[in-house]
């Protein structure tokens, strides 16, 4: 899934406006920066709320509120997505499409009709963005500067309707926790050792990634009595802060695509406040 357009009016900060991804009619930026800053803070939350789906974004008021201008109906986000069969939908649906949303006041979140969206072409399919059980459907991640990682306590199991909503938690909420690291590498290393390639191909790219690019000494990592906890304890605090948010990625993608063989393949949206502040020395693309 990709993010074409999004029309938003009666935001706290920014007020009423758009953020358009095309350089040209069919063509997207790889890279979208923006200056730090409250609008551009709020413009990534309005992206994460086009991210989250109408389904699972009252769930979000739990941990932040929702704001938009007081004397308002509320905030109204307009969109154009891009999708991608067969992981987002099925081959012979329309892969642009349109959709819309109106949180209001208290927090409820309205889907809009098609007649009653103000900046989205007739033209283009409209579709309610409600993505079943969120795990698969139009995937996409956020991340915030800061954030605490799960020790011991993170949850694999897909049955939790917040699932989906853990994904973007740190952009929001600095307490927010990301995936448990150790775990997840003992579960990886388990499915690579049973010749499960989707584990295999992806352990192998890690550990030649982590090498390279944040000089970790990987090569224990494909040991058959690898012992995930030490070999954590080795690492320094910078290669700590690059690694964590790339393994809550990857966890997340293998998640969405259990069955892909190549699953770190698969297109999607990342929302990155501060970017630049995970790796140090120029490592950020």
């Amino acid at each position: 899934m990709h993010i074409l357009r999004v029309n938003f009016e009666d935001t706290e900060v920014n007020g009423s406006g758009d953020i358009d991804f095309r350089c040209r009619p069919s063509t997207l930026r790889k890279w979208t920066i923006w200056l730090d800053s409250h609008q551009s803070v709020e413009r990534l939350k309005l992206l994460a709320f086009v991210c989250i789906g109408s389904k699972f974004l009252p769930q979000l008021k739990k941990f932040t509120p929702l704001t938009c201008r007081s004397n308002t109906d509320g905030l109204r986000l307009e969109f154009v997505l891009a999708r991608h069969a067969p992981r987002d939908i099925l081959a012979e649906s329309h892969p642009v499409v349109a959709s819309g949303i109106l949180v209001s006041m208290d927090g409820a979140v309205h889907a809009l009709k098609k007649q009653d969206c103000k900046h989205v072409s007739p033209d283009i399919p409209f579709r309610r963005n409600s993505l079943g059980s969120g795990i698969r459907q139009n995937f996409s991640l956020a991340y915030g500067p800061e954030w605490l990682s799960h020790d011991g306590t993170d949850c694999f199991d897909f049955s939790k309707t917040t699932h989906r909503l853990h994904r973007f938690l740190s952009l929001f909420d600095s307490k927010a926790h990301l995936t448990d690291s150790v775990a997840f590498l003992r579960k990886l290393h388990y499915r690579t050792f049973k010749s499960r390639l989707p584990a295999v191909r992806t352990m192998k790219l890690l550990c030649n990634v982590f090498k390279k690019d944040f000089l970790v000494k990987t090569d224990d990592w494909l040991d058959r009595d690898a012992e995930f906890q030490e070999l954590w304890k080795s690492l320094n605090p910078w290669q700590l802060q690059a690694i964590v948010p790339i393994l809550d990625a990857v966890r997340h993608v293998m998640d969405a695509t259990p069955h892909d063989l190549n699953p770190l393949e698969r297109p999607g949206v990342i929302l990155w406040r501060l970017p630049y502040a995970f790796c140090r020395d120029g490592r950020f693309p």
